[in-house]
């Protein structure tokens, strides 16, 4: 009654005036709310939390079309994009590379999805690559190099750039959706040709036991918490001076990827993945020396401490229970 007082009150230019102020607001909001169900996080949720295979397939093809397009919008420089709980966005400290990737769970089989942008110094321009997925695991043992076309599938959660003589090597830190009852993490080397093409595992850049190998997978109890991180650390050594009779300790500050030490419940079942689990009290490590990623064992964790963790993305916890990257 009150605000039908009002109307008769006002004249019918004023009327008008109100209603295209109200059908403008309506249209404003509608068009965020059609931007918002096409950005990159409203994609990401509904993958996430839809249960129907077709719709989430749905929604990953308007994902990669959306990611797509921004990567390519500029073609001289690299900006971070929209990131999400689903997609890991990595970039290179030298912004020459940036890297994104993301796993999708259709009838309980792990799709995954990548996209590289790298600098091509031939052209003085950036290329995007849609990374065509392969199985890391045969890759490891198969111990081949790969391609976009061909690329060895991971989530990859960390990036770390190392420089030696003039070249430049950018590692990764990744995970694997588990089988059965093994879960996995990896390291895989990338470099990029002059041309701005990515290679994965070209050489032998990782030494354990004075073996080299292409890429580093581990392979443990799915239910253990598996960790897997990039550092700046202090820690200390022990070892026996056989003239001396006794153990010396040295303590050092090193830029490292640590890794639990893993060990088999039982004596007998070293060779069964899904019975290695991690020892607790001891870890292992990678340092960069003269352009290789050298294996440093046996380092007591409890006189480890992490002094620096970069600004690289964290480890979030972005897929099913029983699919977390522990």
């Amino acid at each position: 009654m009150y605000l039908a007082r009002i109307m008769r009150s006002l004249k019918t230019k004023q009327i008008l005036i109100i209603i295209s102020f109200f059908l403008g607001l309506f249209s404003l909001q509608n068009l965020y709310g059609q931007e918002d169900k096409n950005s990159i996080l409203h994609l990401s949720n509904t993958i996430l939390t839809n249960t129907i295979p077709g719709n989430k397939l749905t929604s990953n093809s308007l994902l990669l079309e959306l990611i797509r397009k921004e990567l390519t919008i500029d073609k001289n420089a690299i900006h971070q994009i929209d990131s999400s709980i689903l997609v890991y966005e990595l970039i290179s400290p030298d912004k020459k590379i940036q890297i994104l990737s993301w796993a999708v769970l259709y009838h309980d089989i792990w799709e995954y999805y990548g996209f590289i942008k790298s600098y091509d110094s031939h052209q003085k321009t950036f290329i995007v690559f849609e990374l065509t997925p392969t199985d890391f695991i045969k890759a490891y043992k198969d111990n081949t190099s790969n391609n976009h076309k061909n690329w060895p599938a991971s989530v990859y959660l960390k990036l770390i750039q190392t420089d030696y003589k003039k070249r430049t090597y950018y590692s990764l830190l990744g995970w694997v959706a588990k089988k059965d009852q093994t879960a996995y993490k990896t390291i895989e080397l990338i470099s990029i040709s002059k041309n701005g093409r990515p290679i994965f595992g070209k050489s032998a850049y990782f030494f354990k036991n004075k073996n080299a190998e292409n890429r580093i997978l581990f392979a443990y109890n799915s239910q253990s918490n598996f960790q897997l991180d990039y550092g700046e650390y202090s820690y200390t050594t022990k070892k026996w001076n056989a003239k001396k009779r006794k153990y010396e300790v040295e303590t050092y500050s090193d830029d490292l990827i640590v890794f639990d030490h893993l060990i088999p419940m039982y004596p007998d079942l070293k060779d069964h993945s899904e019975f290695m689990v991690p020892s607790g009290n001891v870890v292992d490590a990678f340092k960069f020396e003269k352009g290789k990623w050298t294996l440093i064992k046996d380092i007591d964790a409890r006189n480890l401490e992490l002094k620096n963790t970069g600004n690289n993305k964290p480890v979030l916890e972005l897929f099913p229970e029983s699919n977390q990257p522990h």
